[in-house]
């Protein structure tokens, strides 16, 4: 170290300055042992002159440094002393003129610049005065922006922005009374804007319910009439469209509609009374046995008013059994099977056709229906009954002396029996495996009606199979029901009493429970569950299974107004909280924001789940759209109890709300929503859309058996996608996708839809 202390005079009488302050940190790091025992002079001489060089330069920092380093050796030295106090007396010195440049440029608003200028200060000078400054200079620069920030958004009419940056401002620097004066004159601007909107949308809501009244009106008058109008009632359909015409006395289209539908009405009298007197002449020509003459009558009036076939179809049917063509007096029978009031010459018609056919049993057992009830019907009547007694009793001797004569007829009886339920049996299983039940209905009607096959219940569902799809329901119905009541598990009866009620749409409750059996065997029928959620809404049932089903509806048609507006009633009338109502009750603020029901239930709900930040969040925003409702005043507290702190929801949601289809045209768009509310199309809109999973038709062998499994549940079932199956032999055309199926199938396999 003495020859450091040597080297670095030399250089400094030099006035080689740079090379010793170059040398300063390798001498402290070459020394540290030095350092730590505190004795060595020489290095302590080093380093005053290391600290002087830099003195010398203006730089006092590190000059500070190098003489802490030399006051760690314990040696007493006056140049250590004198120069500390001639640093110290610098430091402060060069500090004030920092702090002096940098008031100069807080004065004139550059605080940016001036922080920069008290960085250099606080680097020659700890003093506390350079800190408090800073502190105030960035408060001041808070102040500033924030009032800044705030008047360009009063200046932009961004009135509740500048309120909410105001208050913010007086969070952070609640004594500054220019934040606290702009703050109060901000909030009465703002309380002044929500008082014009509320006011505004008062006036907007008033309107459009008296608009939404008087569309609700025309649209029922118009609806009436149409119904008028296809069932060829135009004076009714007049009378309605001429109160829609008052409604809105401008509408041309409603003008020109009604004059049509005179001109029309005009016209149908003319023709109804043409009609009239064409069947006065068929029954004269009928009266006085002119049948042939009256044979060609009904044809012509048939091709010239074949919209009053019906009406001339029970003396047709009469004539052309007193024609002899018995087959056409057959189907003119079957157009008024349904007529109560024909119910005796229907199956007059039908025995004696029958009878004439050759079909003795069947003809005695229509004949019979009418001899129970009046046995003069029609003359001989009773002689065509007593000669097919005749015959079965002659036949029956017959058969009798056969047997006594000839032992061996029995063993051949038995062989024909045997041959013609085996041919029986071939058939009904050729029908099976080509699923041709249409071509076959008769064929099955008999099997049924005899009860001649060993397995009569799965002749009783292919023949219900053949009704359902050649649009008998009802009567599809009336045989699996039956069936169903031996044999409550078979799953085939099961589903086509489902397919029947449905297309029935059979609302009571054993109608339903099929109709539910059918959605648990097939989940993917969104028809079904669309049927299940009207037909609870139309009900009002309010139950949890009309919930669910109403729910899934939801789910599958997120746009439904009407279902979303309903399922929120409900959850108002039960006071149902849950996330799930939550949204529900949010897309119908959205449906219908002119409601502040929906609010008060939110706001219900949102406390319910504890989270009261969203609570006071919607309290506002309800609180702002609807300022007179006591729900939303501050202080409000809602008492318990059912239906307590809001209005329960409406019995009947159509009757409040009739325009559904316009009430999403007349809300804002999402961006504009109060309170920022996310996109509520999306709402409930949660479910999978997986593949539908078509069944092919049944299997019937195994139909009678209790233990039969029914269909595994959607989430049971391997997920496929779906594709096109092969098979070969007579295809069907799917009306919905236009795909080949086999005739077997009765889902499409491509759509799911059924065939």
């Amino acid at each position: 170290t003495k020859f450091w202390v040597t080297l670095l005079e030399n250089w400094w009488q030099n006035g080689q300055l740079d090379k010793i302050t170059a040398e300063g940190e390798f001498i402290v790091k070459e020394t540290k042992r030095q350092l730590e025992q505190g004795d060595d002079k020489n290095l302590q001489q080093a380093l005053v002159i290391v600290a002087r060089s830099f003195y010398r330069q203006q730089d006092f920092p590190s000059a500070d440094k190098f003489l802490k380093y030399a006051s760690m050796i314990r040696q007493n030295n006056e140049e250590l002393y004198s120069l500390k106090r001639e640093l110290k007396a610098k430091s402060e010195e060069a500090a004030k003129k920092l702090i002096e440049e940098a008031r100069k440029e807080t004065d004139n608003g550059n605080f940016e610049k001036a922080l920069k200028i008290l960085e250099q200060a606080e680097k020659t000078s700890n003093a506390s005065e350079v800190q408090d400054m800073v502190d105030k200079i960035q408060r001041e620069s808070g102040i500033r922006k924030f009032l800044t920030d705030a008047n360009a958004l009063r200046q932009a009419n961004k009135h509740e922005e500048a309120l909410e940056k105001l208050e913010e401002a007086s969070m952070q620097f609640p004594e500054d009374e220019r934040i606290a004066n702009l703050l109060a004159v901000e909030s009465k601007e703002v309380e002044k804007i929500h008082n014009e909107q509320a006011e505004k949308n008062a006036k907007i809501i008033a309107e459009k319910k008296r608009r939404l009244e008087i569309a609700r009106r025309l649209r029922l008058f118009v609806q009436e009439g149409k119904e008028h109008e296809d069932q060829k009632n135009y004076d009714i359909a007049i009378i309605s469209y001429e109160k829609a015409l008052k409604i809105t006395p401008e509408n041309e289209e409603l003008k020109k509609k009604i004059a049509n539908l005179k001109e029309l009405s005009a016209k149908e009298k003319e023709r109804q009374n043409a009609f009239a007197m064409a069947k006065a002449d068929l029954e004269s020509y009928f009266s006085n046995d002119d049948f042939n003459s009256a044979y060609d009558k009904g044809k012509e009036i048939e091709e010239q008013f074949s919209e009053n076939k019906l009406q001339i179809a029970p003396i047709m049917a009469e004539i052309c059994l007193k024609l002899e063509k018995f087959a056409e007096a057959r189907e003119y029978a079957m157009q008024f099977e349904t007529v109560k009031e024909e119910e005796l010459l229907y199956n007059y018609i039908r025995g004696m056709a029958a009878y004439h056919n050759g079909e003795n049993e069947i003809a005695l057992e229509y004949l019979k229906k009418v001899d129970e009830k009046d046995s003069s019907f029609r003359p001989g009547m009773s002689s065509v009954i007593w000669k097919i007694y005749l015959y079965k009793f002659q036949l029956g001797i017959y058969i009798f002396l056969l047997i006594l004569i000839f032992p061996l007829i029995r063993f051949a009886k038995e062989a024909m029996a045997s041959f013609k339920m085996k041919s029986i049996l071939r058939k009904i299983e050729k029908i099976r495996e080509t699923g041709d039940y249409e071509a076959n209905l008769s064929f099955l009607e008999e099997r049924f009606a005899k009860e001649d096959c060993p397995n009569p219940k799965q002749v009783a569902v292919m023949f219900a199979e053949a009704l359902l799809r050649t649009g008998n329901a009802q009567r599809a119905y009336d045989i699996v029901s039956n069936l169903l009541k031996r044999d409550a598990k078979n799953p085939h009866a099961k589903r086509i009493a489902g397919e029947s009620c449905l297309i029935l749409e059979d609302s009571s409750p054993i109608g339903m429970e099929h109709i539910q059996n059918l959605y648990k065997m097939d989940e993917s029928r969104k028809d079904v569950v669309e049927y299940l959620a009207r037909t609870y809404m139309r009900l009002q049932a309010d139950h949890k299974l009309a919930q669910d089903f109403i729910l899934k509806f939801i789910s599958l048609n997120p746009g439904d107004a009407e279902a979303v507006v309903f399922l929120a009633d409900i959850y108002m009338k039960r006071q149902s909280y849950s996330q799930q109502s939550q949204k529900i009750f949010e897309r119908a603020i959205k449906i219908a924001p002119e409601v502040p029901d929906y609010y008060e239930a939110l706001i219900q709900n949102h406390r319910k789940l504890d989270n009261h930040e969203e609570a006071r969040k919607i309290t506002e925003i309800a609180r702002s759209k609807f300022p007179a409702e006591p729900a939303f005043m501050e202080g409000y507290e809602p008492s318990p109890g059912p239906g307590s702190g809001m209005r329960i929801g409406l019995k009947n949601p159509s009757s409040a709300y009739p325009d559904y289809d316009n009430i999403g045209a007349a809300t804002a768009p999402a961006s504009a929503n109060p309170g920022g509310y996310p996109d509520y199309d999306s709402i409930g809109n949660d479910t999978d859309s997986a593949a539908t999973n078509p069944g092919g038709f049944p299997d019937y062998d195994s139909i009678g058996e209790d233990d039969t499994p029914l269909p595994p549940r959607k989430e049971e079932q391997p997920e496929q996608p779906p594709q096109q199956p092969a098979f070969s032999g007579p295809a069907k055309v799917c009306p919905h996708c236009q795909a080949q199926n086999s005739v077997k199938e009765y889902y499409c396999a491509s759509c799911g839809k059924p065939l």
